[in-house]
């Protein structure tokens, strides 16, 4: 899967996203290979790496990765 549905411009190829639910918890994957950070739109839950809540945009430094813990819709 890739990114290009959740806001990323052109550079959607170099970004990839994988979901995958454990005991009814969703959990999202974002890995960014670019050699700059990207923004990804829509984002709602804990990012299990920084320990930070997102509600909204996300910002993924470049070669960077994040881990989320979904909240429910």
């Amino acid at each position: 899967d890739v990114l290009g549905s959740r806001g990323l411009g052109d550079v959607y190829k170099r970004q990839e996203y994988h979901e995958r639910e454990y005991e009814g918890t969703r959990f999202a994957f974002y890995l960014n290979y670019n050699e700059s950070a990207v923004t990804v739109n829509g984002v709602n839950g804990h990012d299990l790496i920084s320990n930070e809540e997102i509600n909204g945009d996300m910002v993924i430094e470049r070669l960077g990765v994040k881990i989320v813990k979904c909240t429910p819709a």
